[in-house]
């Protein structure tokens, strides 16, 4: 028996974030908060930074390795490796 999968990655959301607020477990279900950071300018001009929770992850330890591996690759494809050429004068 074969089995089919399709992918829909039209309407999957694209979710930017800057950190990770906090993350947990509970009863073999994990959570990570991401949250991306904002900056407002106040009636008197000054700039206030606000934190703001944009997702929550949850998912089974299954599921977090799978996303582990997916970011390590990816980080992989961004680092370039460190020359080991000298400067010259």
């Amino acid at each position: 028996m074969s089995l089919e999968i399709e992918i829909d990655t039209l309407s999957a959301p694209i979710i930017y974030f800057d950190g990770v607020t906090n993350q947990g477990a509970n009863s073999g279900i994990f959570n990570i908060a991401l949250a991306v950071q904002t900056h407002h300018c106040q009636d008197d001009g000054t700039i206030i930074r606000r934190v703001k929770r944009v997702a929550d992850l949850r998912g089974g330890a299954e599921a977090l390795m799978s996303l582990k591996i997916a970011i390590d690759n990816a980080l992989l494809l961004g680092v370039t490796p460190a020359s080991t050429d000298q400067p010259k004068n």
